[in-house]
């Protein structure tokens, strides 16, 4: 009886050794994964950095560019865009009038789209081959369309 429960306790000591060097292994695998994605994210980081100064120094070249064409009789680009916000708010703080209806203005007729069709015939218990062949689409689009509805609801 002594020497079972020896072995036992022997295969269940091997067994956790083993799942032990595997959790070992697992998280060496992750760490290193980690480390590369940090990498790739500090990579990214820098290029939009980069990107970013770079946009800095156009918009700068840009805007000495207009600063320079704008002589001293004219309004500086500060002073336009506040005048722009003044009429902006001018606009804002008038009354809206909706559009009113033209009286011999013909009715408008709406279509519905080809999973919209799709979905009503489907509702109307039309198999879905006949549903394709009707809306000249494929049996497996037709398939998919009815498949993403139900899912969805």
């Amino acid at each position: 009886m002594a020497i079972l429960i020896s072995l036992f306790s022997l295969c269940l000591a091997g067994f956790l050794f083993l799942r032990l060097q595997t959790m070992e292994k697992e998280v060496k695998r992750l760490t290193e994964r980690f480390q590369e994605s940090e990498q790739a994210r500090e990579e990214v980081e820098h290029s939009l950095f980069s990107f970013a100064d770079e946009i800095k120094e156009g918009n700068e070249r840009v805007t000495n560019q207009v600063a320079s064409l704008f002589s001293e009789s004219s309004p500086s680009p500060k002073q336009m865009s506040r005048e722009a916000e003044e009429e902006k708010d001018e606009d804002l703080t008038q009354s809206y009038i909706p559009p009113m209806p033209i009286e011999n203005q013909e009715e408008i007729s709406y279509q519905q789209s080809p999973h919209a069709k799709i979905l009503t015939l489907h509702k109307q218990g039309i198999p879905s081959n006949e549903i394709a062949k009707e809306l000249n689409m494929g049996k497996g689009e037709v398939d998919l369309i009815i498949k993403f509805q139900q899912t969805a609801n």
